[in-house]
């Protein structure tokens, strides 16, 4: 059994907005003494794929199965490019369900079980409830 993430719980109760733009909002707050940036993008389904870049852009993909399965109709578009801090972990999170997450092998990202706090860890919603320090 997985423990509910305190940092998630902190984040809802704070005011800690630092930027709303069109594809996420940034949080910046220190929690236990360790400082943290967490962008919070728009809702994501089952048709959304996260592609996370070499050049540190991270894309939204929509597949929409118009052309059936096999060769859907694919509209992607820039979402952000989350820019790291030493000693600052920074965190985006994905609202919803995204199909996948690609791009963790490229050295600048991580999943949520990585355990460099030097990279950007880039995960679902369900994965920050439960992702501890």
């Amino acid at each position: 059994m997985f423990k509910r993430n305190p940092i998630l719980s902190y984040l809802k109760k704070q005011n800690v907005v630092e930027k709303v733009k069109k594809h996420y909002t940034l949080y910046r707050f220190t929690y236990q003494n360790h400082p943290f940036k967490v962008y919070l993008t728009p809702k994501a389904n089952k048709t959304t794929v996260i592609h996370c870049k070499d050049s540190g852009d991270i894309i939204w993909e929509l597949l929409y199965p118009f052309g059936g399965m096999s060769n859907p109709y694919r509209e992607k578009h820039f979402l952000l490019k989350p820019t790291s801090e030493k000693g600052v972990m920074t965190i985006v999170v994905i609202k919803g369900k995204p199909a996948t997450i690609t791009g963790f092998g490229n050295g600048l990202f991580s999943s949520v079980y990585g355990k460099d706090s030097d990279k950007i860890f880039v995960m679902s919603e369900k994965e920050f409830a439960t992702f501890l320090i």
